[in-house]
């Protein structure tokens, strides 16, 4: 077992026919991060598997499309709905392929929610879109679901933008 940060990898060999077969586990509590964290392992698990049977690895190639077909196998939709002295709150998280300084200049330009920029995990940024001071419960799901489909066309429209 190995610690990274507050991450905890755990591999472990096991007996499969003549050889062995590897299970890795990665712990964290980034749920935002997943989609970035599974496609980097697999990329370099891909290598460790292809050097082990004496094959040329591949190239890692861009991690742009592993990365979205991630989001989407692991079911990525992170939102939190919560209450607050001055009303319903509202907040997307979604980590992104393309660093702050390519995304900062392409984020809307409305009064449709907060929109800002953090550090994220690998080479991209994390994005939270965040609505504030909503009058009621059922206006915030509505609001949410909202949110998540806005973050995500944004999301897939920067895979167009050199990173």
């Amino acid at each position: 077992m190995i610690t990274w940060d507050d991450n905890v990898l755990r591999m472990e060999l096991e007996p499969d026919g003549d050889g062995c077969r590897l299970l890795f586990t990665q712990i964290f509590d980034d749920l935002a991060g997943a989609a970035s964290f599974a496609s980097g392992w697999d990329a370099c698990l891909g290598y460790l598997e292809a050097q082990l049977a004496g094959a040329e690895p591949p190239a890692p190639g861009p991690m742009d499309a592993a990365h979205e077909q991630q989001v989407a196998g692991l079911g990525l939709r992170v939102g939190t709905i919560e209450q607050t002295p001055s009303g319903w709150r509202v907040r997307v998280e979604r980590q992104l392929v393309r660093p702050a300084e390519v995304v900062r200049p392409l984020l809307p330009v409305d009064d449709a929610g907060h929109w800002e920029l953090g550090e994220g995990t690998g080479h991209g940024a994390r994005l939270l879109l965040t609505h504030d001071r909503l009058p009621d419960e059922a206006q915030a799901w509505r609001l949410l679901d909202e949110s998540h489909n806005r973050v995500e066309a944004f999301a897939v429209g920067l895979l167009d933008q050199p990173g």
